[in-house]
């Protein structure tokens, strides 16, 4: 009873009373509506057989910012991730898959509800909401599937009691819920910037908005909010849940024992500190990252680690850098040309030495801004 109280004069502070009691009185509906179904009891008792699983181990959170186009990600094959989203528009460039995925934006979900069971075919556990705080049934939209646990939005808050979780703007932090209940004594968040424009061309249409072209601006793809998608703006408002949400956070791991650690690239994320991706993972040589580079291109193009390795770090005009099948960037100039080429050429890497690759494709996508 104090904890609801408490968080339901968090919600009074920052919505103000009639936001309060529109929620509520949505909460109570699908509350209502849940209990008295069976599949509510089967999920009450699988997430009870999850809970501490992984405890004592470490998992990788890994966010879709534009700095996963400088992240060595394929350093994380064989940890435990967590994904969001469209994040399987970086599949081409892995030769691993995550071992979680979750999706709570209720536009995105629903946007998203065709392609989802694909994606969630790859993994191992899938975290998605039975019916969204805002009303939005996706269990409904997705149906049930093996691997799927559904959580139950509720009020603001940090959760020990899954499947309920709290919202706060970012999945990151129904993330970092779940994974504590799970058990992980060490989360690290990469891809996280927390960084945000507002992206002008878009449709409004009241509760979110939809893209006109392939030219989001926010992630490490361009057409990931793409052409015809439908999500919500981060506007101020969205920020400021987004950083009262870390900021929050910050503070419930710390008093679990869980250590939380930053290894993104760059970002504005501040309230957990910082380190580096290659200090955490177990070192390797610069030649097993080429091979392993080489196998996630394979697909794509044929590529040898010696090829890779002959491969000198040059700056040239976009017009000339689509023209060629196989080129390398130093880190900061991959992350100014990785979304503007990404029709043409799969960005790979970066390596040890600060190179990344770019793999030209047999034919370039279609579409793109306009």
């Amino acid at each position: 009873m104090r904890r609801f109280v408490g968080k339901s004069l968090d919600v009074i502070r920052q919505e103000g009373v009639a936001a309060f009691l529109t929620r509520g009185a949505r909460n109570l509906r699908i509350r209502g509506a849940r209990i008295i179904r069976p599949y509510h009891y089967r999920n009450v008792r699988r997430w009870q057989s999850l809970r501490g699983w992984y405890r004592g181990q470490r998992a990788f959170l890994v966010g879709n910012g534009p700095s996963l186009n400088v992240t060595p990600l394929h350093l994380l094959a064989g940890e435990h991730t967590i994904c969001f989203n469209r994040f399987n528009l970086m599949y081409e460039r892995l030769t691993w898959r995550p071992t979680m995925y979750m999706n709570v934006d209720g536009a995105v979900a629903l946007d998203m509800a065709a392609e989802i069971p694909e994606i969630i075919e790859d993994v191992q556990y899938a975290f998605l909401p039975d019916v969204h705080s805002d009303g939005i049934a996706i269990r409904a939209a997705i149906g049930d599937l093996a691997n799927v646990f559904w959580l139950y939005p509720d009020f603001k808050g940090f959760y020990d009691d899954l499947p309920h979780v709290g919202l706060g703007g970012t999945v990151a932090y129904a993330a970092m819920q779940v994974l504590v209940f799970l058990g992980f004594s060490t989360i690290y968040l990469l891809g996280v910037d927390a960084s945000y424009q507002i992206h002008t061309s878009v449709i409004d249409e009241g509760d979110a908005v939809r893209s006109r072209n392939d030219d989001d601006p926010n992630h490490f793809d361009p057409r990931y909010f793409g052409t015809g998608r439908r999500y919500h703006q981060p506007d101020n408002v969205v920020m400021a849940r987004m950083t009262a949400a870390f900021d929050d956070a910050a503070r419930q791991t710390s008093r679990r024992g869980v250590g939380v650690l930053n290894v993104g690239v760059g970002g504005r994320l501040t309230q957990f500190p910082r380190g580096m991706l290659r200090h955490v993972v177990r070192r390797r040589t610069l030649e097993w990252e080429l091979c392993e580079l080489a196998k996630a291109g394979s697909g794509i193009r044929p590529v040898t680690p010696e090829l890779l390795a002959a491969c000198s770090v040059e700056v040239a005009p976009s017009e000339s850098l689509a023209d060629r099948p196989l080129f390398a960037l130093t880190t900061e100039e991959a992350m100014l040309w990785a979304t503007r080429l990404i029709r043409t050429h799969v960005p790979l890497g970066p390596v040890a030495d600060g190179r990344s690759f770019f793999i030209a494709r047999p034919a370039p996508l279609s579409g793109g801004a306009e």
